[in-house]
């Protein structure tokens, strides 16, 4: 299993509101996978140690990755030629509806 955190980098650096939807996602994962190492310390299971060691690693990663982004001044203009269409796709707008969020 790979982290997602250096594709989260990657569509975060098309425009300024691709980084504030990965900002979003980051922070949502980062609290779900919370709530899931929480859930298996309370069964203190054995066969949960790897499950958690995973999470922890795509924790770490996810952190990092918003630390990238916190220090990175946000773009304020469109720098890819596909990010409003990215943006649509990431908003679940219809891929038509190119118009900048």
């Amino acid at each position: 299993t790979l982290p997602i955190a250096p594709v989260l980098l990657i569509v975060a650096s098309l425009s300024a509101h691709c980084r504030a939807l990965c900002l979003d996602f980051i922070d949502a994962q980062l609290a779900l996978i919370d709530a899931r190492i929480e859930a298996a310390l309370a069964r203190r299971r054995l066969d949960d140690r790897p499950a958690t060691r995973e999470l922890r690693g795509f924790a770490q990663a996810l952190e990092r990755a918003r630390q990238v982004l916190l220090a990175t001044p946000p773009r304020s203009t469109h720098t890819h030629l596909n990010a409003a269409a990215i943006e649509a796709w990431l908003d679940g707008r219809p891929a038509t509806d190119l118009q900048p969020a």
